[in-house]
């Protein structure tokens, strides 16, 4: 009994050497894994530093090369305005000329000439127009670019190119004359789309406020700035809000109806 009792306190006593070899084994383990994963997290919030900074610097290049891009098509768009301006006076003395159909041939291909070299005029303000539509697609809101579009093709459209018996008041009134009328038109139109196009870059240029919170949106990231069809901004935030609070009534610019914003708000 008392041999077998010792035996077993011996066997007790060399193995606890043992079980705290093990113990500081598998704690140097542990600490030298921990040691790792603090070694790749810190590498990993590295890298994720240097990506942010890489996405500012992509960023900021991006934004300058929107502003170059707005401010050249600007440029374009006054150089179409100025070359409509010099015509002004032109169209008037055009039109009185080809009020009447001339009697002799000679007169009558001269001033058909006439009329040709307006409309090709036209013509090349026109398909400006449309380039300039083309490049805003980096710039302008779908939603806006479409409107642009939709309003070059109403060009095509009767209202546009078309000449009715109704139009005639006698005898006297020679069709090349509406033919000039709706080419006329057709100028006009661009010109207000020239303007209106105009507008809508300058907004985009602008560093403004939200003008629902009143925080400035330059400070904001790009995906936390909504930009409506009419190129106003706003938080995206914000605009979320709003529209959870009209539901169904639907939402609408608060600086193009600004009023009927701002009594919207207070009735809320």
């Amino acid at each position: 009994m008392g041999f077998g009792s010792g035996s077993t306190t011996q066997q007790h006593s060399a193995g606890a050497p043992s079980s705290s070899l093990q113990f500081a084994a598998a704690m140097n383990k542990c600490i030298a894994e921990d040691e790792k994963e603090a070694l790749s997290i810190q590498a990993d919030l590295h890298n994720y530093e240097k990506q942010q900074a890489q996405m500012e610097n992509v960023a900021l290049n991006l934004n300058g090369a929107l502003v170059d891009i707005t401010e050249q098509m600007q440029e374009k768009i006054e150089n179409v305005e100025d070359l409509n301006q010099e015509e002004l006076d032109e169209l008037q003395t055009l039109l009185k000329q080809l009020k009447v159909e001339p009697e002799e041939d000679e007169e009558r291909e001269a001033k058909f000439k006439l009329y040709e070299a307006f409309l090709s005029t036209v013509e090349v303000i026109r398909k400006q127009m449309e380039k300039i539509v083309k490049e805003s697609e980096i710039v302008l809101p779908a939603n806006t670019r479409a409107k642009f579009v939709s309003r070059l093709k109403n060009l095509n459209s009767a209202q546009f190119s078309g000449i009715y018996d109704d139009d005639f008041d006698g005898a006297t009134t020679w069709f090349v004359y509406h033919m000039a009328v709706q080419a006329s038109k057709n100028r006009e139109h661009i010109s207000k789309m020239m303007k209106d196009l105009e507008i809508y870059l300058s907004l985009l240029e602008q560093e403004c406020e939200c003008p629902m919170c009143l925080e400035p949106l330059k400070d904001l990231e790009e995906k936390e700035v909504t930009v409506l069809a009419c190129c106003h901004k706003v938080c995206t935030s914000c605009w979320q809000k709003w529209k959870e609070i009209r539901g169904q009534k639907g939402v609408f610019c608060p600086l193009c109806r600004n009023e009927e914003f701002t009594i919207d708000i207070m009735s809320n």
